[in-house]
């Protein structure tokens, strides 16, 4: 049976780019703005749409670019199954590409947004081509992640000089924030199970074994929640129940790896991915409320 555009579309992005994406692009926005100090929502809807459009843009990259591999490591996904096509998503990316540089163009157009953009896009591209080493890279999987997330600070700063934000002090944190809050959920999801074991998919307990990808995982997510409170330190005195907030989000990424530890299964791979954006979605909310 043939879907139309839309449902086809609809169907892809719950496999492959949920609507979750938009709270990720909001939260991306929102946090370069805790210095701003004429915040209206024509701006956060800007800002939050951009960010979209990139994240999306950068999904259909890795489309394009990941195609032909999965057709033998996911056959199962429905872009491998014909359900789609890559046309509908370069027509989808362009939609939203175009719609994106008009609201550059009329509302934020400056050297620093260019140089900062052609920065985002220039990294997005050398993703895509997997900076020309894709052999050596899949062979280092913690190098290509790095490699990869970098897009995430980039990103960060891109938002900055939209928002008029980039002079603040505490710009660092919030790049620093951003990139280990993707590190984080990126080791947890390619932590995978024993019940899920394939070898033609590069992970990392194909690459690494479990313990060490384990340890990473900690120590990227307390690493994401210290830097979190540095940047919440420098726009208010954190309280004792936001501390209180950090230790148990610690706490619940300490017991989801012991527990993967014990099982290392899908369902527990599931729980550390939910820890993993749990971790984030604290590391940006607790700076954050200060907006509210």
């Amino acid at each position: 049976m043939k879907y139309n555009y839309i449902k086809r579309i609809s169907l892809w992005s719950i496999e492959r780019f949920p609507p979750i994406q938009v709270l990720s692009a909001f939260l991306t926005f929102a946090i370069v703005c805790l210095f701003h100090k004429n915040l209206n929502g024509v701006l956060f809807f800007h800002g939050t749409f951009i960010v979209y459009t990139l994240l999306l843009t950068l999904r259909v990259l890795d489309e394009h670019k990941d195609y032909q591999s999965d057709l033998i490591a996911h056959p199962e996904r429905l872009l491998q199954k014909n359900i789609l096509s890559l046309r509908d998503l370069r027509i989808l990316a362009s939609f939203f590409l175009l719609s994106s540089f008009l609201i550059i163009i009329f509302y934020y157009l400056n050297l620093y947004v260019l140089v900062s953009l052609f920065l985002v896009v220039t990294w997005m591209g050398l993703m895509t081509k997997e900076f020309f080493i894709s052999d050596w890279l899949n062979r280092h999987l913690f190098v290509y992640s790095i490699s990869h997330l970098l897009i995430s600070p980039l990103l960060i700063y891109f938002c900055s000089q939209i928002a008029g934000t980039a002079e603040s002090g505490s710009i660092y944190f919030m790049m620093l924030v951003s990139f280990l809050s993707a590190f984080s959920y990126e080791v947890a999801r390619k932590i995978k199970g024993t019940d899920e074991e394939n070898l033609n998919e590069s992970n990392y307990v194909n690459s690494y074994g479990i313990k060490k990808p384990l340890i990473l995982f900690v120590s990227i997510s307390g690493l994401d929640l210290i830097v979190s409170y540095l940047l919440n330190s420098t726009v208010r005195q954190t309280s004792a129940i936001q501390i209180a907030i950090y230790l148990f989000t610690f706490a619940l990424v300490l017991l989801s790896a012991f527990m993967f530890l014990r099982k290392p299964n899908k369902k527990q791979r599931k729980i550390n991915e939910g820890i993993a954006a749990l971790t984030g979605l604290v590391s940006f909310l607790i700076p954050l409320s200060i907006l509210i």
